[in-house]
């Protein structure tokens, strides 16, 4: 071979390593895109999760405050903190939701820091703080909901009378009426 063959030779080679770089570079951004489809998808499963719970709230409180006032008007003694009663009970039924969902590989913490009466007599307000931990990600929210006490579709009845006339002879509950 003359000079021309070996130079000919080292720029093919020359020629070969840029595009060997540009290949390894298209890779590694396919990869750093395939990794943020990941990311995406588990802080979707996370705000899946946040929303439940933001939904899940104001039921569980209506379905705790439903079983209080049936208590009450069963054994005809008033709660002496009623606020703590509830709480504690709201507490204990969003824990065993928040179980479902560490069973599938979710830390997931609902708080529930008080109960308070809202602006409107006929609402509570429940505030709460959710945490949410999976996959290194990390989502906390603070939530207000408010719950209803007189909801058309499914009323509550009122449980004093039930305490107050138990000296005179009681009171007992018909279907939805109070006789």
């Amino acid at each position: 071979m003359n000079q021309k063959g070996y130079v000919m030779t080292g720029m093919s080679f020359l020629l070969i390593i840029p595009i060997f770089i540009l290949f390894m570079v298209l890779i590694d951004i396919n990869h750093s895109n395939t990794e943020s489809k990941s990311l995406v998808i588990k802080s979707e499963s996370i705000i899946q999760i946040s929303r439940d719970l933001e939904s899940n709230l104001p039921r569980v409180g209506r379905q705790v405050l439903k079983e209080e006032v049936y208590e009450v008007i069963k054994s005809k003694k008033p709660l002496i903190d009623s606020k703590k009663v509830l709480k504690e009970n709201i507490q204990l039924k969003m824990d065993k939701i928040a179980q479902d969902y560490n069973k599938n590989g979710a830390n997931v913490t609902c708080t529930i820091r008080f109960l308070k009466e809202s602006e409107n007599p006929f609402l509570i307000e429940i505030n709460s703080n959710i945490v949410i931990v999976k996959d290194n990600m990390v989502h906390k929210q603070f939530l207000d909901k408010n719950i209803s006490i007189n909801d058309p579709k499914d009323p509550l009845p009122d449980p004093m009378p039930f305490v107050k006339c138990e000296k005179y002879g009681g009171v007992t509950l018909n279907g939805s009426r109070i006789c």
